[in-house]
């Protein structure tokens, strides 16, 4: 009787085994992106820590997605929420991991931005006026 049990045990796991294991929701491209306008707006109202989040879920969806866009424009609002911060070395480090994907890109909006924000954090925040140059 306890073959017969775990005969059966097996049998069921094996059918209905699929139901038991923890799905992830597909993410989409839409929703990274909303994700990335939220976290935008929330900077501009100074809700840092809720501009935090959705920005970071951003990023993991944009590495599920394995967009590289969508991967340097929320590096890039990460980046942005750091600078409203002040915390200036942060804000360069994502920034140029932003810049790092941006590269990879045909968009050249998107590398301008960033530069742009570099050159401006070097220029004004680091007094670094060569390298903001280049930038």
């Amino acid at each position: 009787m306890p073959k017969f049990l775990h005969f059966l045990l097996v049998v069921l796991l094996f059918f209905f085994g699929n139901d038991f294991s923890a799905q992830t929701p597909k993410t989409t491209k839409i929703e990274a992106e909303r994700l990335n306008i939220e976290a935008t707006n929330c900077i501009r109202v100074n809700h840092v820590e809720k501009a935090l989040r959705s920005s970071r879920k951003a990023l993991t969806y944009s590495y599920a997605l394995n967009d590289t866009i969508l991967i340097a424009r929320s590096y890039a609002t990460i980046a942005a929420i750091f600078h409203s911060l002040s915390e200036v070395d942060k804000a360069i480090f994502y920034y140029k991991k932003g810049l790092f994907f941006a590269d990879k890109t045909n968009s050249n909006a998107l590398k301008t931005t960033i530069n742009y924000h570099l050159g401006t954090l070097y220029v004004f925040d680091k007094k670094d006026y060569l390298k903001g140059i280049d930038y």
